[in-house]
């Protein structure tokens, strides 16, 4: 039964996440590994890679990953994109869509943007494009 709970739970704040990401203006949000043609600028809400961990109040910690992806032919232009996804304002900003609803709905006591950080870059398409890839966590505390 626990296992189940917890699924739920994941389920619940992950829909969270989804819904707070919408409110950036074409930002395409999905919630599981993209299948097919991509678009950009993408956000996908990766699942916690482990068990949560328990505060000492018994509410469980949780740790997504929110993959940030962009594409484009000229690298500056996806720079300053990425820079405004990243910032702590703004209304591209990852961070601000999270803060504009700490509970997800009323799923989470809290979820916080942690930091943001770049992991790869790489061709892309016939047109020799960059697609630009930035992980960053987002803490949640749940009941």
């Amino acid at each position: 039964r626990g296992a189940r709970l917890m699924a739920g739970v994941i389920t619940d704040i992950r829909d969270g996440l989804e819904t707070r990401l919408k409110t950036i203006s074409g930002l395409e949000v999905l919630d599981h590994s993209p299948d097919g043609v991509l678009v950009f600028p993408l956000a996908i809400i990766h699942p916690p890679g482990r068990r949560p961990r328990q505060t000492f109040s018994g509410a469980h910690l949780y740790r997504f990953e929110i993959e940030l992806r962009l594409a484009g032919i000229i690298p500056a232009e996806l720079w300053a994109s990425l820079d405004s996804y990243m910032a702590p304002t703004g209304s591209l900003s990852l961070e601000a869509a999270i803060d504009g609803d700490k509970t997800l709905g009323g799923v989470a006591a809290y979820a916080v943007v942690l930091w943001g950080e770049m992991q790869a870059e790489r061709d892309i398409g016939q047109n020799g494009g960059w697609s630009y890839r930035a992980i960053v966590p987002v803490e949640v505390s749940a009941p």
